[in-house]
């Protein structure tokens, strides 16, 4: 039995599976107590089942049931189609009619889809073996499939083994492996299918015991998230090998998931053990890339708070209307009845029993701050407006609704682990200010306008709780804008390996010409100091050195040089145990172009945390320094920094009053 999924087409929140073999086809829903509900199935008579998968081929929305038919001595008649196509329409799969320019194809024995174009590939067996590529549009007749035949080399086309063929994403572009066993033998090919098939290379790989490959079961998978898909091939035997495209050839190993039984069952097995089997896919991170409808598996959702049936959520989600609200609007459909209420800022939902599962709340939200005068000039004279200054922030909160009538879930919130990235920089001199955020939650950025006469300035901010996101993940975020100017581009990289406490800085190009490395251990000056992490300093001043500083240590500080008031700010903070640490660069006024990063959790939970800043300008740091804080410290060091930071971008003095904050 082969078992694919799970996936929810009728939007209940419930998992949906699809079994089959040769013989049968069924559609079931899991329940909450994991029973499960036939939905829909089919018991063909005249043929037997090569393969199935869920896919949405015509990319109308709709996802269809596609089946690969090989039919029975005998029972092939005129009109019969080896492509059995079907609908989803009110809980059901509706029987739907393609006219294929190909329709007398024999032995089909496997196929697959290409995420990207939507085409397909069929292998064919003897006598004829070939890879045909299927693809298929939307005519006024109806559904039209074209399609290309695939010559085959030699190797594969004079083997009497079965033939099979799956996709590969390469660096982005689509692949093609046809493969065939002939004895102890894996014969493989690889074409490159972006526009001609072309042979990239051929190879010849020993099986050892491996004998009846389940090429139904066949999954792709990224394991080292480096944008390059292998291939997991399962055998009879519960032997599981990788087939992965290494330095210009096929190579075949051991596959980490070898002998789990992750991918069939036998017919008989009951909806315990098909559900076992859905939840150590999970566990061990494997997922069908090709069968799951939803693509979104970077996060997963983890729930900010528990309602039970009965129970009213009110988030308080903004400002309210006395106290700040400018503007508020959702990112994502909320659920059914869930409405916000801008008198108070909140956002109110009250369950129904439909509504069991985890639902997210994703909005954007503009705060009032106060407001500022705006003179300029048109062609009749000058005119003067009054238009306020605003904060925005994109939020996502979500909740798990359970039963009130099972025993109630105990919710464990994810521990604190803040990480943000700031930088602080003058207006541009010439251009916009226009940056593109990409990025899901925990992610979120902030961008704040400082308006300090003659010298404003912008303070762009990324934040994550790194706690919500899970192991054996890695997630990123980019935040960019088009260079508009012709200075060279800098780049700074800042890599923290938090397990280790090891901060890794790099500037490219590097400040001095003999690149000096300079290694800083803090424990080693000052015992007291253990809690802080070791620094590699790669291209900057070779003058890095530790020193006493206000509120921690300094790493730099140029004692030569008036510092002028149209400066920079950079500052990365990074969670530590029940410890922040914060590094800041204090510097001549920049640029800011992008700023990307990424957090790599492997199996263990080990967390690597990469930031990189890409501005135009000289790199020319005043003073670069590192604090250790505890959360209950983060508040008030915050204010402070922001005075700070104030006063080294160009204010003269800071009033605070009951209005709130006053700049001259």
């Amino acid at each position: 039995m082969n078992i694919s999924g799970p996936f929810d087409l009728n939007n209940n929140t419930l998992d949906e599976i699809l079994l089959f073999s040769e013989n049968y086809i069924r559609y079931v829903e899991i329940q909450f107590d994991s029973s499960h509900v036939l939905m829909w199935e089919s018991n063909p008579e005249n043929y037997t089942i090569k393969d199935a998968i869920l896919y949405d081929i015509n990319n109308d929305g709709k996802t269809e049931l596609i089946i690969l038919a090989d039919y029975l001595p005998g029972k092939r008649i005129n009109g019969s189609k080896w492509l059995h196509l079907f609908s989803w329409a009110d809980s059901l799969f509706i029987p739907q009619t393609i006219e294929i320019d190909n329709g007398e194809l024999l032995n089909p024995n496997h196929f697959d889809v290409d995420n990207q174009s939507g085409i397909l590939s069929i292998a064919v067996g003897s006598p004829y073996r070939a890879a045909v590529l299927l693809e298929i549009d939307s005519e006024e007749q109806g559904l039209v499939g074209n399609t290309v035949n695939i010559e085959l080399p030699n190797m594969l086309h004079n083997g009497f083994g079965p033939v099979f063929s799956s996709f590969m994403n390469l660096n982005g572009e689509a692949h093609l492996a046809v493969f065939s066993l002939e004895k102890d033998t894996l014969k493989t090919t690889l074409f490159r299918t972006d526009e001609k098939a072309v042979i990239v290379t051929e190879n010849a790989l020993h099986l050892n015991s491996a004998l009846i490959l389940l090429g139904s079961a066949i999954q792709k998978t990224d394991l080292d998230n480096n944008q390059r898909e292998e291939l997991q091939l399962p055998f009879e035997s519960g032997e599981v090998l990788t087939l992965e495209f290494v330095d210009s050839a096929l190579v075949l190993s051991e596959s980490p998931f070898n002998r789990q039984n992750l991918f069939n069952l036998p017919d008989s097995a009951d909806s315990e053990s098909i559900n076992q089997l859905l939840s150590n896919r999970v566990k061990v991170g494997l997922y069908d890339l090709d069968n799951e409808p939803h693509t979104d598996f970077v996060i997963t959702i983890i729930p900010n708070d528990t309602l039970r049936l009965g129970d009213t959520l009110n988030y308080k989600a903004a400002m309210d209307t006395s106290t700040g609200f400018y503007s508020f609007q959702w990112l994502s459909k909320p659920p059914e009845n869930a409405y916000f209420n801008p008198s108070a800022g909140t956002i109110s939902w009250i369950p129904r029993r439909e509504n069991i599962g985890v639902h997210e709340f994703k909005f954007y939200t503009e705060q009032w701050l106060n407001d500022e005068l705006v003179s300029d000039e048109d062609e009749l004279g000058d005119r003067h407006r009054i238009l306020p200054v605003l904060e925005e922030l994109e939020q996502s909160y979500a909740v798990i609704v359970v039963d009130t009538t099972k025993p109630p879930i105990i919710y464990v919130p994810s521990p604190y682990e803040p990480y943000s990235v700031m930088v602080h920089t003058p207006n541009k001199t010439t251009g916009t200010e226009r940056f593109l955020f990409d990025g899901v939650p925990p992610f979120s950025v902030m961008v704040d306008e400082i308006n300090i006469p003659k010298y404003p300035s912008y303070s762009h901010s990324i934040f994550a709780n790194l706690g919500r996101v899970n192991v054996d993940k890695h997630v990123d975020f980019s935040y960019t804008s088009n260079k508009d100017s012709s200075d060279n581009m800098m780049t700074l990289k800042l890599s923290h390996k938090l397990t280790e406490n090891v901060i890794y800085a790099k500037i490219e190009p590097f400040l001095d010409s003999l690149n000096i490395t300079a290694n800083l251990n803090p424990s080693n000056w000052r015992a007291n100091l253990q809690h802080y992490p070791m620094y590699e300093f790669e291209g900057f001043p070779e003058s890095m050195r530790l020193d006493d500083n206000e509120k921690g240590i300094s790493l730099y500080t140029r004692e030569a040089g008036q510092k002028i008031k149209k400066n920079s700010y950079i500052s990365v903070l990074t969670p530590l145990s029940d410890n922040r640490h914060s590094l800041s660069i204090y510097m001549k006024a920049i640029e800011l172009w992008n700023i990307t990063g990424d957090v790599k959790i492997d199996s263990l939970g080990n967390k690597t945390v990469n930031t990189t800043i890409k501005f135009s300008g000289e790199f020319s740091p005043y003073s670069i320094n590192a604090e250790m804080y505890t959360d209950e410290e983060i508040a008030m060091r915050s204010k402070e920094m922001k005075f700070k930071i104030l006063e080294f971008m160009g204010v003269d003095s800071v009033v605070v009053d009951s209005a709130g904050t006053n700049i001259r």
